[in-house]
């Protein structure tokens, strides 16, 4: 088992020099073997933490390599599988420092390549679970100054991005019945909204979502049969709840009913819309819950 192991970290190690060397198909097999060798270490001894957090690691190099390679979408992947076995580590070592560091790395990094890809909101959600594993990771470790460097600076560009868009959104306060520039309003008070929960922010979130709702029901009443306004609108209802929730409980219950009711409408509007049809179903389930499982 620790020659298995052993043997994975020689194999990253080589792996390690090879990239460096720009020997990029020698590197991504010797990744590759050196994963192999963990995951023979790992049938063994399944909470073989030590393992599970250097395979992350093999993974996390593996995926560098192939963003560097324009490999976009293998990195993407590849950086999901390594934040899985960091999250493997950390189910059987809760406190084990080293995982979180290394899964928010992988976290950050996955970010800032969906960044690249446009996938904004994705980024947002990576660069939140970053910065929660690192928190987590300083609560334990509260000495490690290298990573509370890496955590502030991460809080302060977050920071940065959200002024950026509120002064985007300021400049474009006066009244519009442009819908493109509305829908554009309404999607960065949504983005703030997100950057303000990570940030937390609650009480600058919860304004920036009604303000959304409220640029995304002028932009509805322009064109009434607008799939994405709705639906948009409804997801927008739905942080607001998830995000008083345990707060104004009720209130939440009334948020989350009226996602429903737009998101039923986009429905009735794009009955082909596979993906809004789930949504939509799966907050209707947690509305309307099955009598028989009840206590």
């Amino acid at each position: 088992m620790k020659a298995l192991n052993n043997k994975g970290n020689s194999l990253q190690s080589l792996a390690d020099l090879q990239a460096a060397l720009s020997q990029h198909g020698l590197a991504q097999a010797s990744y590759a073997a050196s994963i192999a060798a963990y995951d023979a270490a790992l049938e063994r001894a399944p909470n073989y933490v030590y393992a599970l957090n250097n395979k992350g690691l093999s993974l996390q190099r593996l995926a560098i390599l192939q963003a560097a390679l324009s490999q976009h979408g293998l990195a993407q992947a590849t950086y999901g599988e390594s934040i899985a076995a960091f999250d493997a580590a950390l189910e059987r070592a809760p406190d084990y420092v080293k995982a979180l560091n290394n899964k928010g790395n992988s976290l950050q990094r996955l970010a800032d390549l969906l960044v690249q890809q446009e996938q904004i909101e994705s980024a947002i959600a990576c660069f939140g679970m970053t910065l929660a594993s690192w928190h987590r990771a300083l609560e334990i470790a509260p000495a490690d100054s290298r990573l509370r460097e890496r955590y502030q600076t991460l809080v302060s560009w977050l920071q940065s991005v959200c002024q950026s868009l509120q002064e985007s959104i300021s400049a474009d306060d006066e009244a519009s019945e442009d819908v493109d520039r509305l829908m554009a309003k309404s999607q960065a008070l949504t983005l703030q909204a997100k950057l303000q929960m990570i940030l937390a922010q609650p009480d600058a979130a919860l304004e920036s979502y009604e303000a959304a709702i409220a640029t995304y029901e002028t932009a509805l009443a322009i064109v009434p049969d607008s799939v994405q306004c709705l639906y948009s609108i409804g997801e927008s209802y739905l942080q607001l709840a998830v995000l008083i929730q345990e707060q104004q409980p009720d209130q939440a219950q009334t948020d989350a009913e009226k996602a429903l009711e737009y998101w039923n409408t986009a429905a009735e509007l794009a009955p082909d819309n596979v993906a809004l049809r789930e949504e939509r179903d799966g907050l209707l389930s947690l509305l309307q819950p099955d009598p028989s499982t009840a206590e």
